[in-house]
């Protein structure tokens, strides 16, 4: 009898595992997805389907009690337990369930008041991102604001919200550099939309900076931006995109390393580099380094991408190749400065790296190299 009763109650413990299992993978079906999220007419939601989690941020000096939803989509079909037109206190998190039969998704919303921060020298060079802090950033983009602000003269961490609203000076701006990291990738320019809206909601102002002579590093996923602010002249995004999570990224058993482009080894971004066993690479990390390999480049060639080769590539997209991927993507490349506006690098190479996950990177190694290309990318510029 108590062998019976042992049995049932694993059975039954089994049973309630599979059916919490089944919940969890219910909950992220696209038939329970939040799509948008506005307050005010004026602040939109960054959705995080992953952790149910909705971010909004107001101005430092905006009361954020009884505040009105003005936006809001989701999957066709679905029941949601806020509708346009409700209103409620945002002073504190507030839940938002929605339905559809019995798969069930819960969202948390968070309205946050910009942090004001006191008053530095106006700053020449700022690390962007979509945190309000650099605490809040992911620890890819933390550890590459951190190093900036540690070594790089009159330079800060400023949001896109904090430019939206005027929060900052930045009058004395020359250079801005966003490094932009997102866990399993984003590969389409809607993804990229989906995950950035408060730099898309900016876009306008950063174009202005841009236009007006401000030059843009854009590194990892911020690489989609280039066209956002109408550096391309096709209009198109990196065409072969992956990555994947901190947590869990490849432990490398060797250096790795992209290509020089033929011709660009005396660009400035190469310059005073740990060289390696072949001249024409450059090695960014040594063996045991914890890489996403985050990648956002261009495949060149007829067989798909768009681009037949590397001229019709600077043809038709207007940008010239500086770095080269193992089949010969386009990884790092320019937009050169014309017009009056200012230059913009772009490194999408899954070897440039900030951050490895448990373990010891070695300061006089290979990796060494993506902290000397950075600061050699960001000097030039200020120029």
């Amino acid at each position: 009898m108590m062998k019976r009763l042992i049995y049932l109650t694993a059975l039954c413990l089994a049973v309630l595992s599979c059916a919490k299992s089944a919940r969890e993978t219910l909950r992220l079906s696209e038939a329970t997805q939040l799509l948008s999220f506005e307050l005010e007419h004026t602040f939109k939601g960054v959705i995080d389907p992953h952790l149910g989690i909705v971010n909004v941020t107001v101005p430092s000096d905006y009361a954020i009690g009884m505040m009105t939803v003005t936006g809001l989509s989701y999957s066709e079909g679905a029941r949601c337990s806020f509708a346009v037109g409700d209103k409620a206190d945002f002073s504190h998190p507030q839940g938002l369930r929605l339905s559809a039969g019995d798969v069930v998704m819960d969202y948390t919303i968070l309205v946050s008041n910009l942090i004001v921060e006191p008053d530095v020298p106006k700053p020449e060079v700022i690390f962007v991102g979509l945190a309000n802090s650099i605490d809040g950033l992911k620890p890819e983009e933390k550890s590459a604001a951190a190093w900036m602000i540690s070594t790089i003269p009159n330079s800060r961490y400023v949001s896109f919200m904090q430019i939206l609203y005027s929060e900052v000076d930045l009058s004395k701006l020359k250079v801005v550099w966003w490094h932009f990291h997102a866990d399993e990738g984003i590969d389409s320019n809607e993804k990229f939309n989906a995950a950035a809206a408060s730099a898309v909601t900016c876009s306008g102002i950063m174009k202005n900076y841009f236009e007006g002579g401000v030059s843009f590093l854009l590194t990892r996923y911020a690489t989609y931006y280039a066209a956002a602010l109408g550096a391309t002249l096709d209009g198109r995004t990196p065409n072969n995109c992956w990555g994947g999570q901190e947590t869990t990224g490849e432990i490398t058993g060797g250096p790795w390393d992209f290509k020089i482009a033929e011709g660009k080894a005396g660009h400035y971004l190469y310059q005073g580099l740990k060289a390696g066993e072949d001249a024409g690479k450059v090695y960014t990390c040594d063996a045991g380094y914890r890489m996403t390999n985050t990648t956002a480049q261009w495949h060149i060639g007829t067989d798909w991408g768009g681009y037949a080769d590397l001229a019709a590539w600077r043809s038709n997209h207007g940008a010239v190749e500086l770095g080269l991927g193992g089949d010969d993507s386009v990884s790092v490349w320019e937009y050169e400065a014309s017009g009056g506006r200012g230059k913009m690098l772009c490194i999408g190479s899954g070897c440039y790296d900030w951050y490895s996950h448990n373990t010891v990177v070695n300061p006089e190694g290979f990796h060494a190299n993506v902290l000397k290309m950075t600061e050699n990318a960001i000097n030039a510029m200020k120029l």
